[in-house]
């Protein structure tokens, strides 16, 4: 039982990232869904899974490429 739970957990939160929730204002909804008592048990869940990297290294690009511009030889 805790596989479905855990599995649903991150792919809710994987979920709300690709549609660019805040998980600041999102994770104390999963949390009382769960049944926490703190957030902090629910954070848990918030870890890179392999079918998100894809969707991280797109997101990280997109704000992130003008930090540390190309160097043109």
């Amino acid at each position: 039982m805790d596989f479905f739970r855990h599995a649903f957990s991150v792919n809710r939160l994987n979920q709300w990232v690709k549609e660019n929730k805040d998980l600041n204002a999102y994770l104390p909804y999963l949390s009382m869904y769960l049944g926490h008592e703190h957030l902090a048990e629910t954070d848990y869940y918030l870890h890179l899974v392999p079918e998100f990297f894809p969707t991280l290294i797109s997101a990280s690009e997109e704000r992130f490429a003008h930090l540390i511009p190309e160097v043109n030889q």
